[in-house]
């Protein structure tokens, strides 16, 4: 039987003058990871902000693990496994990997901070969890945008609770060869069970990343596809702009030559 790691159900959102969602479900089980993917206006952020609770729906349901949540907070939400890795990276220069990790969640000693536990915990988890080498007691100005993104991760993730993560553009501000470092500790992730909503404007990343993926249009959910990585590129874009690309881009008419309307020679100044 497929476990449903969460699922939001005929959710409406209405701002003044703009209903961003018009009756839009989404559905992710544990263990895969699902692509969210539309044009820009699509829904596909205010969705993530009523998952978070940011956004309380005007109806519908969340349901987390097969329960619906009386109320969506971000504390409820949090409460239950649910974690977000925005595009953003908000960690600051001049901390060490290990202070980045446990920023909000330090770990004790008998003479303080346990700096070395820390660093040991965190060179462990980047290790284990996400594949990945980084000495603890590295700066983040050190860092390459990848290793930056690779430490919000594992923020995130530190405390062991997370059973949903939430990847909004995660790739946006990454080289190609920085990309497939991420994508690699999402695929970790999803080893262990972890549930993963994936967001992106790229579809080859979708294409490569993701087991299912769900296309949003003005504000509604409009097509589910299976098995993405096998190749359905071009009826995702389909889904998401409401036509065929062929339609986007037809064949030009033959045009037939007729007579010369001018006909110059010998032109000089």
């Amino acid at each position: 039987m497929v476990e449903i790691a969460f699922s939001l159900r005929d959710i409406v959102k209405t701002f003044p003058g703009v209903r961003a969602l018009d009756g839009a479900s989404l559905e992710v089980r544990a263990g895969e990871v699902h692509g969210l993917v539309g044009e820009n206006g699509a829904g596909k952020s205010t969705v993530i902000k009523v998952l978070a609770g940011v956004y309380q729906p005007d109806a519908g349901t969340v349901a987390i693990a097969g329960r619906t949540l009386d109320a969506v907070t971000p504390a409820a939400v949090h409460a239950a496994g649910v974690r977000f890795i925005h595009q953003e990276l908000h960690l600051v220069p001049h901390f060490t990997v290990a202070e980045s990790v446990f920023m909000g969640q330090e770990v004790g000693g008998i003479l303080g901070l346990d700096r070395k536990g820390m660093q040991r915990r965190a060179e462990t988890f980047l290790r284990e969890r996400l594949k990945v080498e980084i000495p603890g007691d590295r700066l983040i100005r050190d860092l390459g945008t990848a290793g930056r993104k690779l430490v919000q991760i594992a923020r995130a993730l530190i405390d062991g609770k997370a059973r949903i993560v939430v990847f909004d553009e995660p790739t946006a501000p990454l080289a190609s060869e920085e990309t497939s470092t991420v994508l690699r500790a999402i695929e970790a992730l999803k080893a262990e069970g972890i549930a993963i909503l994936y967001v992106s404007h790229y579809l080859n990343e979708i294409n490569e990343v993701c087991d299912r993926a769900t296309v949003f249009r003005l504000g509604r959910d409009v097509a589910v596809f299976d098995a993405v990585h096998a190749g359905s590129g071009p009826e995702l874009v389909a889904a998401m702009v409401g036509r065929e690309l062929a339609d986007l881009y037809p064949d030009r008419a033959e045009r037939t030559r007729g007579e010369p309307g001018l006909d110059v020679s010998g032109l000089s100044d």
